[in-house]
């Protein structure tokens, strides 16, 4: 490593041209690291700074601005040229003061392996399942939001579902779900997203199908026409990566988008449901899913956690059939745009009428 200045530059701002002959070939999978403001980062090329090399030999090398240099780091060779700019992204200083600090040095790229896991972190599901009533009472705002979409979606049902009928009684009811839930990022989509990053590296693998499960309760206030609150988790969503990179801290910053969706939080939604038959039935439900996400990047000597939230419809169809008058069991099909990601599930439910 070298820690050299450059003074007296006649013009600020200017860019200026050095040669450092290096003591060892330059090695395999190559990478300027800089020291600026007590933290290792790579060199930035810009239109005014750029990074050359040359063959030379030991202990020698051609002058600034030769024909000899080539454009990056090429293994083997012994010379490096570095382009400065006086104020720019690879001053240490930081200023156009006529004067370039420059801390830094031709390292190789490590082997480096990674994994982000997406969902809802690594509370249980039980715990989860008896805080979902406290979570939908504290969190006020949240349930502003889903009583206003509600009372929209009950008005939109009730004006296309609703049905004259015997004497009705309101019922409540209460259900439960297991989900077979599947995300659309496939493994080229992600290794598409990490050459764009410009890194080398790819993911190795990817779990698209997980397992996931959704509770809810609801109030049955016309004939086949329900609103209803619940909390659905659709399990965590895991990418293994395997690459190069200067250090692991790096790699996992530059990483942090690239990611298998996945989410959990509540629901409020509608429900209609209409007979096909004496046992047989069908269900639409569709409402707002108000999600959050916890990421969590694991390099093994490093990590990085972070979260990310919002608000986006979901829709469910099913097919039912009644056990008893209190019983169903149904299949079905439900959607979760989640973020620029579509999830999808196969759902088995159990819904209990009270």
């Amino acid at each position: 490593y070298f820690d050299f200045e450059i003074a007296d530059i006649p013009v600020s701002g200017q860019s200026v041209q050095i040669v450092l002959a290096q003591f060892a070939p330059i090695p395999e999978r190559p990478v300027y690291r800089k020291l600026l403001n007590g933290e290792w980062r790579n060199f930035e090329e810009t239109s005014e700074d750029s990074l050359m090399s040359a063959p030379g030999a030991e202990g020698f090398c051609p002058p600034p601005g030769d024909g000899a240099y080539e454009d990056g780091l090429v293994p083997g060779y012994w010379c490096v040229q570095l382009t400065l700019q006086d104020g720019g992204p690879n001053d240490a200083d930081g200023e156009a003061n006529g004067r370039v600090v420059d801390p830094g040095g031709v390292g190789s790229l490590s082997a480096v392996s990674a994994k982000s896991t997406s969902g809802s972190g690594s509370t249980s599901g039980i715990f989860l399942l008896l805080l979902a009533p406290l979570m939908l009472l504290r969190r006020r705002r949240l349930a502003a939001k889903a009583g206003r979409c509600l009372l929209g979606l009950v008005i939109v049902f009730t004006t296309f579902f609703s049905r004259a009928e015997t004497p009705f009684e309101p019922t409540w009811i209460f259900g439960a779900q297991l989900l077979l839930v599947e995300g659309d990022e496939s493994g080229d989509q992600l290794n598409a997203q990490i050459d764009n990053l410009g890194l080398d590296a790819e993911a190795t693998s990817q779990d698209k199908h997980r397992m996931g499960w959704s509770v809810f309760a609801g109030y049955e206030f016309l004939p086949g026409i329900a609103a209803e609150l619940g909390y659905v988790d659709l399990g965590d969503a895991e990418v293994r990566f395997e690459g190069f990179a200067a250090d692991i801290e790096t790699f996992l910053r530059d990483v942090e988008d690239v990611k298998a969706q996945s989410a959990s939080g509540v629901t409020a939604a509608a429900s209609a449901r209409f007979p096909l038959s004496e046992n047989w039935g069908g269900k639409v439900r569709a409402g707002a899913f108000f999600w959050s996400s916890d990421i969590d990047l694991d390099g093994g000597s490093a990590s990085r956690d972070f979260s990310e939230s919002g608000t986006d419809p979901f829709l469910g169809v099913q097919l039912t059939r009644s056990l008893s008058s209190a019983l169903d069991v149904g299949i079905g099909w439900n959607y979760y745009p989640v973020d620029d990601s579509k999830l999808e599930s196969v759902s088995l439910e159990l819904l209990y009428r009270m």
